[in-house]
């Protein structure tokens, strides 16, 4: 008995360590890859953009190395592992043999193969970013390239942040390799199996769309459905050494903050950054990182740590760090660290700021990437992102960008009629770039206001010393851009302005979404507008290139919403021509407009107000009116029910009066606009039509004048005696094309053209009453003026105005108009004489 029931226990307790053996290795193998296949089939889950992706994961697969111009024959090149030969020139292809080759850590401060490799190729000499191991080379021991570089890295805990306990190339079984291209730039990825996680992971070079020389670093992760709910932290690291001879030195250099919690930047020089390589890591990506640190590289190392202190007696150091899951103030790292700021600082014993080293009291210059926690649920993807750019001396990278704001709501939704504010901006790392044109061209459906373009250029110069050194924003200019620069809802300007190392350009402007923006939006719902940024090196000039900026806005489609044309043609010239937005004439043309108001959505015009003011140098030909085809009196009346399939048409004719060079706008304009759903929409306004007028050179002539004036006869007499003319032969006709008042007058000099007959003169004496003229008026009434020599008397009191071409004023000089002043005792015979005739201008 006692017997049977020790065998029981003894199969029970075998039983009981059988099961727990078999619980614990049941949770360790969650997921188990069973190989590269594996491995691609479960990357097809991660949707990173790139659809052209092709396999290279073979026995014989090697790296290939994707370039990024700077100028002439350099360039940032990027790739997975090593990418030169023993005498450091660049092997653009097949340099390293060793990318799908399990990861190893080696030392404390080491990790070899599949890295992360990101350097200058200067005509074609290696020019090293990060710190290279030894012999890191094609034929020597390519896998130690980037060796002392973390690269990403997922925290499950709070061991110490090194290689061996949480980098995930570390962990990364069953590597593939894939490349392919996107904005027509090479993009290359490594993906594997994550063995102590059960994910699988991505590792993607991307260049930037813009063409800048800079370079994104992304992480994709993929849990699968069979798996359990994983909770991490990413963080990426890298020990940047900017070297050209092909060394595996350290560097001594120290690292700033780019400001706005953007990211960190250093250069290659610690004395003359003037003369410097630079380089930048930033955040400026989707799911960039959340916090960054500068550390100085020492050993053993741990990521999350800043380095040691300078002085002994400092102790150990209490702040910055960034240790897994907190993110109290003094583990945020270098957040919030103004533009400007050495990194390299740290908060030792008593709370006082001292300078970071490495064990060898070197600032070797590293940095972290920290991103937020993530709790990553079976079936999700998760993504992250960092960018580095970098540039030689002597070379500029400009950064360029283009966003806006909503001026009239802050809802976060963009109607017709609201204002946006943009702004363009180019800012510059490196060397000095200059920058000589900015275009950009509105979308159909944004309206430009151009008194609202400005400009401003501001510099980073440097100030303070030690860890309270910073930059500060210096204004070197500013003002509106000129108006030859705004033209036709576009801004074409140059610049031309030198830019330096930290510099930044920007135009900002108001544009208003028109009633046309809902008729011209992409299948996703928005415009899209584009801004170019033109200019070149100022040190190694290779000529100009250009960046572009794009921005999607967003329009929301409103029940009502419509299109008004208002176009022009030239009836005089192009009587049978279509209608356009402009059109050219000159004075005494005739044009024609043509205002269509086409309404579109769930909602018509109910009723409104419709009015179009001529604008000065053209009037309205009478009865040219049309609406719909019917005549109209006017362009100022009332609308009703205009629908989609029964749009309004107003056709006018207008003639040109001004001889001046210019370029009149016609506006038509529904006030008081009803919709169909009762619904005020206050005033439509339609496009404009210009009119570009051609300069007419001033007229001022006679066309005809009269040939005679008859008095008639009369019988000498004892006394003086007034004759009136019994008939006038001929016509006054005057040409005055100018849009100005003006005088005709008519003269008598009774000393040079004397009325005489064979040589007798009528009149011996000099008399302003020689002769008379009836001088008409504006009221009606008349007045006997004497003619006078000069400047003769006007023909009507107040002289005339206007524009005229072949203008008859015969009904202001014919029958009765004019008196003759006979005297006493007048010889026999027939007298001739002249008058004169003038037109001039008057002041106005």
């Amino acid at each position: 008995m006692k017997r049977n029931n020790l065998i029981t226990r003894l199969l029970f307790i075998l039983f009981s360590v059988l099961s727990i053996i078999l619980v614990f290795n049941q949770t360790s193998l969650t997921v188990k890859a069973v190989g590269q296949g594996d491995v691609q089939t479960n990357l097809e889950n991660v949707n990173d953009g790139v659809t052209n992706w092709k396999a290279q994961t073979y026995s014989t697969t090697t790296n290939n190395v994707g370039q990024i111009p700077l100028g002439g024959s350099a360039y940032l090149d990027y790739t997975f592992g090593a990418a030169r030969d023993a005498n450091n020139n660049v092997i653009l292809n097949g340099a390293d043999n060793t990318i799908l080759t399990d990861s190893s850590s080696a030392s404390a401060t080491s990790l070899t193969n599949s890295k992360i490799n990101i350097f200058f190729n200067n005509g074609n000499k290696y020019y090293g970013i990060l710190h290279q191991g030894a012999n890191s080379y094609k034929g020597g021991t390519p896998g130690n390239a980037s060796d002392s570089s973390l690269d990403f890295a997922m925290v499950t805990g709070i061991s110490s942040l090194n290689y061996s306990n949480f980098s995930i190339l570390k962990q990364l079984k069953y590597k593939v390799y894939y490349t392919g291209t996107e904005n027509g730039k090479s993009v290359y990825k490594i993906g594997g199996f994550i063995s102590n996680q059960g994910i699988y992971a991505e590792v993607l070079l991307r260049p930037d769309a813009s063409g800048a020389p800079i370079v994104q670093r992304e992480l994709y992760l993929y849990n699968p459905t069979s798996n359990s709910k994983k909770t991490f932290q990413i963080y990426y690291g890298e020990d940047t050494d900017m070297d050209s001879t092909g060394s595996n030195s350290s560097d001594d250099v120290p690292i700033y903050a780019i400001g706005n919690n953007q990211g960190l930047y250093l250069y290659s020089n610690k004395i003359s950054p003037t003369n410097s390589s630079k380089l930048f890591i930033t955040n400026n990506v989707t799911d960039g990182f959340d916090n960054y640190m500068g550390e100085a590289f020492t050993s053993p190392y741990d990521w999350s740590l800043k380095g040691k202190p300078a002085s002994g007696t400092a102790g150990t150091l209490s702040s910055p760090t960034l240790k897994y899951n907190m993110d109290d103030k003094d583990n945020i790292g270098d957040y919030a660290r103004v533009a400007g700021s050495p990194l390299l600082y740290g908060i030792g014993a008593g709370g006082a700021t001292v300078p970071i080293v490495n064990g060898s009291g070197e600032q070797d210059s590293a940095y972290a990437l920290r991103w937020k926690p993530t709790a990553l649920n079976p079936g999700q993807m998760a993504h992250y992102s960092s960018a580095l750019g970098a540039v030689l001396a002597g070379y500029a990278i400009p950064t360029v960008s283009k966003t806006y704001v909503n001026k009239t709501r802050s809802t976060g939704i963009n109607q017709v009629g609201d204002k946006l504010q943009f702004t363009l901006s180019v800012g510059i790392d490196g060397s000095s770039w200059n920058y000589n044109r900015l275009l950009d061209t509105l979308p159909t459906g944004l309206t430009l206001d151009p008194s609202s373009v400005k400009y401003v250029w501001t510099q980073k110069q440097s100030t303070g010393s030690g860890s309270d050194q910073h930059d500060v924003d210096v204004v070197k200019a500013s003002g509106s851009v000129p108006a030859s620069s705004i033209t036709s809802n576009q801004i074409d300007y140059n610049s031309n302005t030198n830019i330096g190392d930290k510099g930044k350009y920007v135009v900002t402007f108001d544009a208003t979404i028109n009633n046309k923006a809902p008729l011209n939006l992409s299948s996703g719902g928005y415009l899209t507008n584009n801004a170019d940024f033109t200019g070149h090196n100022v040190i190694n000039n290779t000529g100009d290139v250009t960046k572009r900026a794009s921005v999607n806005i967003p329009v929301q489609i409103p029940n009502f919403s419509y299109q008004f044309t208002n176009q022009i043609r030239n009836d005089t010239t192009d009587p049978n021509g279509t209608f356009s937005s402009s059109a050219s004439g000159s004075q005494g043309d005739i044009v024609e407009y043509k205002s269509v108001l086409t309404p579109s959505g769930v909602d018509y015009l109910k009723s409104g107000h419709f009015n179009n003011t001529l604008p000065n140098g053209i009037e309205l030909v009478p009865g040219s009116v049309t609406v719909n085809g019917s005549q109209q009196n006017g362009l100022d009346f009332d609308i009703s029910d205009v629908t989609s399939n029964s749009p309004l048409t107003v056709d006018f004719k207008a003639k040109i009066t001004s001889i001046n060079a210019s370029t009149v706008s016609d506006i038509a304009n529904v006030t008081n606009a009803m919709s169909s759903s009762n619904t005020s929409q206050g005033t439509l306004t339609s496009d404009n039509a210009d009119l570009n007028i051609k300069e007419t050179i001033p007229t001022t002539s006679f066309v005809e004048v009269p040939t005679t004036i008859d008095f008639g006869s009369t019988v000498s007499i004892a006394s003086d005696r007034l004759l009136n003319n019994v008939r006038t032969d001929g016509k006054l006709i005057i040409n005055h094309s100018a849009d100005t008042p003006f005088t005709v007058s008519v003269g008598y000099d009774n000393n040079v053209d004397p009325i005489e007959s064979n040589g007798n003169k009528l009149i011996t004496s000099d008399s302003d009453n020689a002769m008379m003229f009836d001088q008409s008026s504006d009221d009606g009434t008349s007045s006997w003026q004497p003619i006078v020599v000069s400047p003769g008397v006007s023909i009507k009191n107040g002289g005339f105005s206007g524009s005229y071409n072949n203008y008859d004023l015969s009904g202001y000089i014919g029958l009765n108009k004019w008196k003759l002043l006979v005297p006493a005792n007048s010889k026999a015979g027939q007298y001739n004489g002249k008058v004169t005739w003038s037109i001039y201008d008057t002041p106005q």
